[in-house]
């Protein structure tokens, strides 16, 4: 062989090194179709095995998301239920520890107290406007001590349930 031919398959062999360190190993040469079909075959499998484990993770997602809603809604009515037994509570002692039983001394006692109650939240937070944003940063970490690492369980249930058609679509 001349020196051409030498430099020749020398190029064209770092040709070949080089397309394949390009693609990351990903180009086999020696492939036959028995494996071709055998790969697809296995990607069926595979793919309906997944397709199995993500439903049963969204419906296991789905039911913790029940369960979270369910917290939510008995937390909230338990301090509705709060509030209301305060404020009743207040009534009760008006009318049966002081004796006072005309509607109109105890309208004024609520008054008096929810007047007391203003001002100090009013000294305390300034405006009525920072009583607000106060009362929306307990509830956001209400929220957060309730949902925790499940803030977003809506997002993956959506993102499990179109892996779910997809596969359904190419495989089924």
């Amino acid at each position: 062989m001349k020196r051409n031919d030498w430099i020749l398959l020398g190029l064209f062999i770092i040709l070949i090194v080089v397309i394949y360190l390009v693609s990351f190993g990903n180009i086999d040469i020696t492939k036959s179709e028995e494996a071709k079909t055998k790969t697809i075959e296995e990607r069926r499998i595979f793919a309906l095995r997944r397709r199995k484990k993500l439903l049963a993770l969204v419906k296991e997602k789905e039911s913790l998301q029940k369960k979270l809603n369910k917290r939510f809604r008995i937390l909230y009515f338990g301090l509705r239920l709060l509030l209301v037994g305060t404020v009743i509570g207040y009534n009760l002692i008006l009318y049966f520890g002081f004796k006072i039983t005309q509607i109109g001394l105890i309208l004024q006692w609520n008054q008096i107290a929810f007047l007391i109650i203003a001002v100090v939240l009013f000294l305390t937070f300034g405006t009525f406007t920072n009583v607000k944003n106060i009362v929306n940063y307990f509830k956001i970490f209400i929220d957060n001590w309730v949902y925790s690492r499940f803030i977003k369980l809506p997002v993956q249930i959506e993102q499990h349930i179109e892996e779910v058609k997809r596969i359904e679509q190419e495989y089924l």
